[in-house]
Protein backbone atom coordinates (compact mmCIF):
# COMPACT_ATOMS: atom_id res chain seq x y z
CA UNK A 1 0.00 0.00 0.00
CA UNK A 2 1.23 3.52 -0.60
CA UNK A 3 0.57 6.75 0.68
CA UNK A 4 1.07 10.81 0.02
CA UNK A 5 0.58 13.48 1.86
CA UNK A 6 0.17 17.34 0.44
CA UNK A 7 -0.71 20.63 1.41
CA UNK A 8 -4.00 22.51 0.02
CA UNK A 9 -3.08 26.70 -0.05
CA UNK A 10 -6.70 28.44 -0.07
CA UNK A 11 -7.61 31.99 -2.07
CA UNK A 12 -7.52 33.04 1.99
CA UNK A 13 -4.71 31.74 2.57
CA UNK A 14 -5.44 29.04 4.85
CA UNK A 15 -3.88 25.95 4.25
CA UNK A 16 -4.60 22.22 4.92
CA UNK A 17 -3.15 19.43 5.40
CA UNK A 18 -4.37 16.24 3.18
CA UNK A 19 -3.05 12.55 3.20
CA UNK A 20 -4.47 9.91 1.25
CA UNK A 21 -3.98 6.43 -0.49
CA UNK A 22 -3.11 6.79 -4.31
CA UNK A 23 -6.32 5.23 -5.42
CA UNK A 24 -8.52 7.91 -3.16
CA UNK A 25 -12.13 7.96 -5.07
CA UNK A 26 -13.14 11.34 -2.77
CA UNK A 27 -11.66 14.11 -1.57
CA UNK A 28 -13.82 16.39 0.80
CA UNK A 29 -12.68 19.83 1.00
CA UNK A 30 -13.45 21.67 4.75
CA UNK A 31 -16.75 23.18 5.02
CA UNK A 32 -16.61 26.68 3.21
CA UNK A 33 -14.42 26.08 0.85
CA UNK A 34 -14.94 25.13 -2.69
CA UNK A 35 -12.16 22.94 -5.13
CA UNK A 36 -11.82 26.75 -7.18
CA UNK A 37 -10.71 27.78 -3.95
CA UNK A 38 -7.33 26.42 -4.05
CA UNK A 39 -4.86 28.19 -5.17
CA UNK A 40 -1.82 26.09 -4.42
CA UNK A 41 -0.78 22.09 -4.17
CA UNK A 42 2.25 21.84 -2.34
CA UNK A 43 3.17 18.22 -2.72
CA UNK A 44 4.57 15.89 -0.71
CA UNK A 45 3.90 18.27 2.55
CA UNK A 46 1.86 19.09 5.75
CA UNK A 47 0.99 21.66 7.99
CA UNK A 48 2.89 21.64 11.64
CA UNK A 49 0.89 22.87 15.00
CA UNK A 50 2.36 26.59 14.38
CA UNK A 51 0.69 26.68 10.58
CA UNK A 52 4.09 26.26 8.99
CA UNK A 53 4.19 24.39 5.67
CA UNK A 54 6.72 21.28 6.06
CA UNK A 55 8.34 19.02 3.35
CA UNK A 56 7.83 15.21 4.34
CA UNK A 57 11.01 13.22 3.48
CA UNK A 58 10.93 10.86 0.81
CA UNK A 59 10.94 7.37 2.23
CA UNK A 60 11.34 8.58 5.72
CA UNK A 61 8.83 8.67 8.64
CA UNK A 62 7.16 11.61 9.81
CA UNK A 63 8.67 14.33 11.82
CA UNK A 64 8.09 14.57 15.48
CA UNK A 65 5.79 17.74 14.75
CA UNK A 66 3.23 15.67 12.43
CA UNK A 67 -0.23 15.53 13.48
CA UNK A 68 -1.70 12.59 12.29
CA UNK A 69 -5.10 14.01 13.70
CA UNK A 70 -4.72 17.18 11.43
CA UNK A 71 -4.24 15.51 8.36
CA UNK A 72 -7.60 15.63 6.23
CA UNK A 73 -8.04 12.01 5.17
CA UNK A 74 -9.96 10.30 2.27
CA UNK A 75 -13.52 9.62 2.28
CA UNK A 76 -14.95 5.97 2.73
CA UNK A 77 -15.22 4.23 -0.59
CA UNK A 78 -19.11 3.05 -1.27
CA UNK A 79 -21.43 1.87 -3.49
CA UNK A 80 -24.62 3.55 -4.05
CA UNK A 81 -27.92 1.40 -5.46
CA UNK A 82 -30.45 3.64 -6.82
CA UNK A 83 -33.97 1.55 -8.11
Amino acid sequence: MAWTGWVFRMRDGRVFSYGTPFRAEFLQLPDGYEFNDVVEVINHSFVDPSGAVVALAEGASPPANYDRKTVLRERPFFICAVD
